[in-house]
């Protein structure tokens, strides 16, 4: 028996999908009771971001406490393997090279800092085989960035940066069958890098644009004027509250992140099955349409709005 923890969410639904498919499974969300769904479970997927990127987070030495509680609950459990989703990110910035699965972990922002603090402490526990995901940024429905953007997109609203440079992108469906690899393939104490195809945020714009038969406006800011602007806005911004955008997201739009990760695909028999936005978008698509239908989202309470100028 696998289970899926954040199985209502944007990697969760896709770990569901591509475990289904080979083993019995059950989802599960953070806050039920993790010892009850544990009964009987060979591996546990962490499949839900404990560090949500769009809103400000607090900078804490100790790993996140329901990280903490999961692996004691599935000790107890006494499941095999714990299956942790991190984010390439860990890697830090990298605007003119290539980053390889033998880079160590450069963090810079910290949202990356403390992925990076979980994974450095779930490697050092022992009593439960430890397997870490480390994809590239994803896209599709339920993903936050991207659905935010494409949400903008859709009303209208101009987007802040072109989103003109390279970076390598991973559909949810191919990070599902990751899931799968690592459950059947991935080293205990290993992390894997897991790439996708190379693209920009331009052409995620240009491709979802004609989709859904709306033109693409960009309020251009100077980026260091637009990072000003967003630091501001965040040290304004209550923790745990969203900041769209904060500083982490404006990196990820305006700098280039490109992954070579031919070792983690050889060791997990693993490779993407989506080569572009085309062959992936259609999910996300679908669901702004239909959110268009029903009427203009509201805005929730502490966001700033895709496309208007920082306060």
């Amino acid at each position: 028996m696998h289970l899926v923890i954040g199985s209502a969410g944007y990697a969760g639904r896709s770990a569901i999908a591509a475990l289904g498919a080979h083993f019995p499974v059950r989802g599960v969300e953070l806050g039920e009771d993790l010892g009850v769904a544990m009964a009987g479970v060979d591996t546990v997927h962490l499949a839900t971001d404990l560090h949500p990127p769009l809103r400000r987070l607090r900078r804490e030495a100790e790993p996140d406490p329901a990280l903490v509680e999961i692996l004691r609950a599935a000790r107890q459990a006494g499941v095999r393997r714990l299956v942790h989703l991190s984010t390439a990110q860990v890697l830090g910035p990298a605007p003119r090279t290539v980053l390889l699965e033998s880079n160590p972990p450069r963090p810079d922002h910290l949202y990356e800092k403390l992925h990076a603090r979980d994974e450095h402490w779930l490697l050092l526990q022992r009593g439960i085989e430890v397997v870490i995901l480390r994809p590239a940024q994803g896209f599709g429905l339920g993903e936050p960035i991207s659905e935010r953007l494409l949400s903008a997109l859709a009303h209208g609203r101009p987007l802040l940066v072109a989103g003109a440079r390279r970076r390598t992108f991973l559909a949810g469906s191919d990070l599902g069958r990751a899931f799968v690899a690592a459950a059947l393939r991935g080293r205990p104490g290993h992390s894997y890098l897991l790439g996708g195809f190379t693209s920009t945020w331009a052409e995620l714009f240009k491709v979802a644009a004609v989709a859904l038969k709306v033109p693409v406006r960009f309020a251009e800011v100077p980026y260091d004027l637009l990072y000003l602007r967003t630091a501001l806005r965040e040290w304004r911004t209550p923790p745990g509250r969203v900041c769209w955008p904060n500083r982490y997201v404006v990196d990820v739009l305006g700098r280039g992140h490109l992954l070579e990760d031919g070792i983690s695909r050889r060791e997990l028999s693993w490779s993407p099955t989506i080569g572009s936005f085309e062959e992936g978008l259609g999910e996300l698509i679908e669901g702004i349409k239909s959110r268009r239908l029903r009427g203009r989202p509201e805005r929730a309470e502490g966001e700033s709005l895709t496309g208007r100028e920082p306060t």
